[in-house]
């Protein structure tokens, strides 16, 4: 047994060799950074472009002409400081009561021994296994239970139109 002080021995099977070179996982690396960062790089600069330029084809990568209109007429002409507060209370009430509901069924399913709480646990976990976007489909499916007409600034579609309208 080696002791504290000294270095770790490695038993049996020696190290893996570097498969990929260091310039090979810099420029993967690179590569990753510049497909996540350009839409974020993208929506900026278009906020930035005149309206002629927006529609240009080919695409500028960047602005000829900067206008800062666009800004000027989402914070003076719009409700913008309004919506942006309703978004933060709506996400901290929601933020607030889901961890607070998670953390009282998760304490009950581990600290508690009941029937079926296996059966619980392994649905969850499977629950975990699908993107939550998936549960949007048996709404999609569900035939509406009112009119979509009463349901202002909702996006009516249901499996026998052909696209979604803006009502």
């Amino acid at each position: 047994m080696a002791d504290r002080g000294s270095p770790a021995v490695t038993r049996g099977r020696p190290r893996p060799h570097r498969t990929v070179s260091a310039g090979a996982e810099w420029t993967l690396r690179i590569g990753l950074f510049v497909f996540c960062a350009f839409p974020l790089y993208w929506m900026l600069v278009s906020s930035l472009k005149v309206s002629h330029e927006l529609l240009a084809s080919p695409p500028t990568f960047w602005p000829h002409e900067w206008d800062l209109r666009a800004y000027r007429t989402l914070f003076y002409e719009t409700n913008f400081w309004r919506y942006f507060q309703n978004t933060i209370v709506v996400a901290t009430l929601t933020t607030v009561i889901v961890v607070t509901a998670g953390v009282i069924g998760a304490y009950a399913l581990t600290r508690y021994a009941f029937p079926g709480r296996t059966l619980v646990a392994r649905l969850t976990l499977l629950a975990y296994m699908f993107p939550p976007i998936i549960m949007l489909v048996p709404l999609f499916l569900s035939p509406p239970r009112s009119s979509p007409s009463s349901w202002p600034g909702t996006i009516s579609c249901s499996p026998s139109c052909s696209s979604a309208k803006m009502i």
